[in-house]
């Protein structure tokens, strides 16, 4: 049986498009950095690593 909706391609992207996505990819990718630094410094504050100080 053959489905009801075929996918179809998606018309090419511009050139200001292609850029903003790009833009949109390096913030994602900052954000996880972030992120990631913020949930190993609370682990360490959990942990209290400095012992107190």
């Amino acid at each position: 049986m053959k489905p009801e909706h075929t996918p179809r391609e998606l018309p090419p992207m511009s050139a200001e498009a292609a850029r903003q996505l790009q833009l949109w990819e390096d913030l994602r990718e900052q954000m996880q950095k972030l992120h990631a630094e913020l949930e190993y410094t609370r682990l360490m504050l959990k942990l209290d690593v400095n012992g107190g100080k």
